[in-house]
């Protein structure tokens, strides 16, 4: 059963269509899936920290500051404790 060219000129524009919406739209994805998983290992770190009898309160400041800086941001939480003697 032969394919026309009807057919085959479709399934051409179908799949250039779906190349491009997955070019669109794989970067921000992208970026969404890294910013969830630093913010996961942020907050899972400040967890163990304190789980360990580290210093750093879990509230919800520390907890945000976790989860949009990940490691650097238990890091800067922590610089600024140990500055301010809080």
């Amino acid at each position: 059963m032969p394919i026309d060219t009807t057919s085959t000129l479709a399934i051409i524009i179908g799949a250039s269509v779906a190349f491009l919406f997955f070019l669109v739209f794989l970067k921000p994805l992208r970026k969404c899936v890294k910013f969830l998983l630093n913010s996961a290992v942020g907050v899972a770190l400040l967890f163990v920290l304190h789980a360990l009898g580290g210093t750093l309160p879990i509230s919800a400041m520390t907890l945000l500051g976790s989860a949009l800086l990940g490691l650097p941001g238990i890091a800067l939480l922590l610089l600024l404790r140990l500055i301010f003697h809080v």
